[in-house]
């Protein structure tokens, strides 16, 4: 084998690195692409992947292994760097929904849905409260009541409890 095939190979190496790289950085930008994301889903897809335009050749997994030995990193470090790669590539959430499709508008119907229950209970405990709060009004207009003060601090702390209750 001769130096220029040797210096090829590590700068094929030195080039898969430089994609793993920026995968990990921006992995948004390669979540699309299906031949990175099968190049990184096992050890032999990636030693077998090529792109000409990224200066990166096919090898054998032998081939990738001794010449990632030669460099500092190792193929453990390889290895590390495919996987961290492969991951970052699933993580990212596919936009499958098309605005006004049938699935979309039935998942914004149920929060929707949801929003509304939600209101419409907020809606009965205001209620609820602003009740309690006329009744309290009206009887501390009659005359009934002896110790109006303690009688508001009483109510006013029962009031007060329902609304720390209802958030």
């Amino acid at each position: 084998m001769s130096v220029k095939s040797s210096d090829k190979r590590i700068s094929s190496l030195v080039s898969r690195i430089r994609l793993l790289h920026l995968v990990i950085e921006n992995p948004h930008e390669y979540a699309g692409d299906e031949c990175v994301k099968a190049a990184f889903s096992s050890q032999l897809a990636f030693a077998r992947y090529e792109n000409s335009s990224l200066d990166i050749g096919s090898c054998s997994l032998n081939n990738l292994k001794k010449y990632a030995g030669q460099l500092g990193e190792g193929f453990d470090g390889l290895e590390k760097l495919r996987i961290a790669a492969y991951k970052a590539i699933r993580s990212v959430k596919k936009t499958r929904k098309v605005s006004g499709s049938r699935r979309s508008l039935q998942e914004q119907k149920a929060i929707l849905e949801r929003k509304i229950t939600s209101l419409d209970r907020d809606l009965l405990h205001l209620t609820l409260v602003i009740k309690e709060l006329r009744l309290l009004s009206l009887n501390l207009t009659k005359d009934v009541i002896v110790d109006r003060k303690a009688y508001f601090d009483t109510e006013m702390r029962r009031i007060d409890g329902m609304l720390r209750d209802w958030g």
